[in-house]
C-alpha cells in the first residue's frame, strides 16, 4: 500500500510517502522554494517523495491531508463572528484566502497530483500529531500528549496508543484555549517572530527569573479540572493570525517590545528575559496539570508528546523529570512538517492495525548530498580524510561545515547539514552562530556529546536519555562540561546536547573521538546549516552558496572539500 502524507496552509507544508508501512521518503516544501517556513502547497515535496520511490501519483492507494478543512473553516468563521467587530479587519482577508483554495482542499490535491476523489482522504490534526508521535516510539503501548498550537478546534490532545489497537482519545482541549498560541502570543509582545522565534523565546528564559508568574496566572488560569484557559480579552489569536495580543495585555504588563528596540536580558534591566522566563514556568506548570489528568485516565507509564510545544527543550526536560512517567519519547518532528507523516501513519493502521510499525531513530528521507569534488578544493579520498580535515581546522577554533547522507526532515540538523565549531573559547557558541549571521547574544548553541562520556558531562535520568539522542531535551550541565563548553552553557546551568553512539551514527561519533585525541576535549559545538532567515541547505548546491555567504572556515560535502 502507497499512502501519501501532505501538510499545507499553516508553516512548514511538507509531504511524506510510505509503502507498505515503511518510510521511504519525506521532505518540505521549503527546502525547495528557499522560503523559510513555506506555507505553500507541498508540489515540489510530493513530486521529490514520488520520485525518490520510483513512482507516480496514480500509483498511490491514499493521498491523505493532515486535517480537515471544513471544520477547520467552521472554527475560523465562528471565532471571527464571535470576536466582531474586533475581527472586521481581518474577516474579509481571512474569508478571501478560504474561499480561495484552502476550503477546497480536495479539489486542489486532485488537480496538483492528478488523482481521483476517491483517492484523497482526510485526518484530524491532532491525531495526525498523535500518530507521529507513538506509532515510530519505541513503545508497544503509551500516553499520548499533543501540545499544539492549533487545528480545527483541538489544540491539545490526551490520549493513549496501543500497538494493534486505534488511537484512543481522552480529552481535548479547545480553541481558543491554547497553549502554543499563549506561547506566540508573547513571542510577538517581546519583538519576535510568532510560529518562528518561540525558541528565542526559550533561550531568554534562562537569563531571567519569573517575577511575571502571577500576571501569567490570571491571563492563562487553570480550572478545577487541571483544563488551561485563557482570558483572551487580552489576546486576539482567536480572530487574528496577524496581533496576536491586545492592547490590554500592555496596560497589565507594560509595553510590549517592537523589532529593532533593545532586548532587556541582562545588566540592570532584564525585564524582557524576566518575562520569557514567567511564560516558560507557567507553560511548564500547565502542562503539568494535564499530565496529571492523562496519568489518571492513561494505563500505560509510558509518555509520548508531540505537536508544537513539544519543541520546546526545556518543556520536555522539566517533562522528563516531574510527569510521572517512566520514559518519555517526543515525535522526531513534532510540528507542521512532521503531521504530513502522521498523517500517513495514522491512514496506514487505520486500515492495517495489526501491521509491523517501524521505529524511527532518524528522519533523514530527504534529498541526498551530492559530491561533485571537481568543483571543489580537492576530493577527499577516505573517511579517515574528511575527518582529518575537519579536526585540523576545530582544534584551531575554526568553524565549518559538515554535509552529508540525505536531508532530515524538519527545521533543525541532527547532524546530517551541520556546523561545527570549538567549544573551548569562553565566545565559541557566538561565534559559530554568527559565522551564519545568528548569533543572538542569548541563543544558545548546541553541543555534540558521546555517548560514552554523557553520564560525566550531563545530570540526566533514564526517563529520558533516549531524548539526548536526537536533541530533543535540554538538560543540566557538570562541572566538567562547564570546564570544557563554557560558551553553551546558559545562565541557569543547562545545555542543549545532542548525544552521539557510534552504532548509530558513526562518522560523527568518530570525528568527537578524533577531536577528543587531538585536543582532550570530548564535545564539540553544533548548529544547522542554514543562513539566518533560510531553510536548511538541500544539497551541494545549497551548501555552497551558504558557505560562500558564510565565516566558515572550510565546508565538505561528502567527499568534496571547499575552503577559503
Amino acid at each position: 500500500m502507497k499512502i501519501l502524507g501532505l501538510s499545507a496552509f499553516h508553516r512548514d507544508s511538507a509531504a511524506a510517502l510510505l509503502v507498505d508501512g515503511e518510510l521511504v521518503a519525506a521532505t518540505q516544501e521549503q527546502n525547495f522554494t528557499r522560503r523559510l517556513h513555506d506555507s505553500a502547497f507541498p508540489r515540489r515535496a510530493a513530486r521529490f517523495c514520488l520520485d525518490a520511490a520510483g513512482l507516480r501519483a496514480q500509483d498511490l492507494d491514499h493521498v491523505v491531508y493532515y486535517e480537515k478543512p471544513l471544520k477547520k473553516f467552521e472554527r475560523l468563521l465562528a471565532s471571527q463572528l464571535r470576536g466582531f467587530p474586533r475581527s472586521a479587519k481581518v474577516f474579509s482577508r481571512s474569508m478571501f484566502l478560504w474561499l480561495g483554495d484552502r476550503l477546497w482542499v480536495k479539489n486542489r490535491i486532485m488537480e496538483e497530483l492528478e488523482v481521483s476523489a476517491d483517492v484523497v482522504g482526510f485526518v484530524e490534526h491532532q491525531l495526525a500529531h498523535a500518530a507521529v508521535a507513538f506509532y515510530p516510539s519505541p513503545f508497544e503501548q503509551a500516553a499520548i500528549l499533543a501540545l499544539d498550537d492549533v487545528g480545527e478546534w483541538a489544540t491539545t490532545l490526551l490520549g493513549e496508543g496501543t500497538t494493534g489497537q486505534p488511537l484512543r482519545v481522552f480529552d481535548e482541549l479547545r480553541f481558543p484555549h491554547s497553549l502554543g498560541l499563549f506561547l506566540s502570543a508573547f513571542t510577538q509582545f517581546l519583538g519576535l517572530e510568532p510560529g518562528r522565534d518561540e525558541v528565542l523565546v526559550e533561550a531568554l528564559a534562562a537569563h531571567g527569573s519569573p517575577s511575571f508568574l502571577d500576571e501569567l496566572r490570571v491571563l492563562l488560569g487553570i480550572q478545577d479540572d487541571g483544563s488551561p484557559a485563557v482570558d483572551h480579552k487580552y489576546f486576539r489569536f482567536s480572530f487574528d493570525n496577524d496581533r496576536l495580543f491586545d492592547e490590554s495585555l500592555e496596560g497589565r504588563l507594560g509595553p510590549a517590545r517592537h523589532s529593532g528596540m533593545a532586548l532587556d536580558f541582562r545588566g540592570e534591566s532584564t525585564r524582557h528575559a524576566d518575562l520569557a522566563a514567567s511564560v516558560q514556568q507557567h507553560l511548564e506548570d500547565c502542562t503539568q496539570s494535564l499530565v496529571a489528568r492523562l496519568r489518571l485516565a492513561s494505563s500505560s507509564d509510558k509518555l509520548c508528546v508531540t505537536g508544537f510545544l513539544a519543541q520546546n527543550r526545556r518543556l520536555i526536560q522539566h517533562l522528563v523529570e516531574q510527569s510521572g512517567f517512566s520514559e518519555v519519547w517526543v515525535a522526531l518532528e513534532p510540528d507542521k512538517a512532521g503531521a504530513a507523516l502522521g498523517a500517513a501513519l495514522f491512514a496506514h493502521h487505520q486500515r492495517n492495525p495489526q501491521s509491523d510499525r517501524q521505529r524511527l531513530t532518524s528522519l533523514a528521507f530527504g534529498e541526498v548530498a551530492t559530491s561533485r569534488s571537481e568543483e571543489a578544493t580537492k576530493g577527499l579520498e577516505t573517511a579517515g580524510a574528511v575527518r582529518e580535515v575537519l579536526v585540523e581546522s576545530l582544534s584551531q577554533g575554526k568553524p565549518v561545515g559538515w554535509v552529508r547522507g540525505a536531508q532530515e526532515l524538519g527545521g533543525l540538523s541532527r547532524g546530517h547539514r551541520s556546523i561545527l565549531g570549538d567549544p573551548r573559547p569562553s565566545d565559541g557558541a557566538r561565534r559559530l552562530l554568527q559565522s551564519l549571521g545568528a548569533g543572538e547574544d542569548y541563543r544558545p548553541c548546541e553541543i555534540l556529546i558521546s555517548k560514552a562520556w554523557a553520564s560525566r558531562l550531563l545530570r540526566i535520568g533514564d526517563a529520558g536519555s533516549e531524548l539526548l539522542s536526537h536533541g530533543l531535551s535540554s538538560a543540566f550541565a557538570t562541572d566538567d562540561l562547564r570546564r570544557f563548553a563554557p560558551s553553551a552553557v546558559q545562565p541557569d546551568g543547562r545545555v542543549w546536547p545532542l548525544v552521539v553512539a557510534g552504532d548509530r551514527d558513526p562518522e560523527l561519533a568518530e570525528l568527537l573521538d578524533s577531536f577528543e585525541k587531538q585536543t582532550g576535549v570530548p564535545v564539540l559545538l553544533h548548529g544547522s546549516l542554514q543562513l539566518r532567515g533560510t531553510p536548511l541547505v538541500r544539497n551541494e548546491a545549497d551548501a555552497v552558496e551558504a558557505f560562500q555567504r558564510s565565516q566558515l572556515e572550510c565546508l565538505v560535502v561528502e567527499r568534496a572539500l571547499y575552503r577559503r
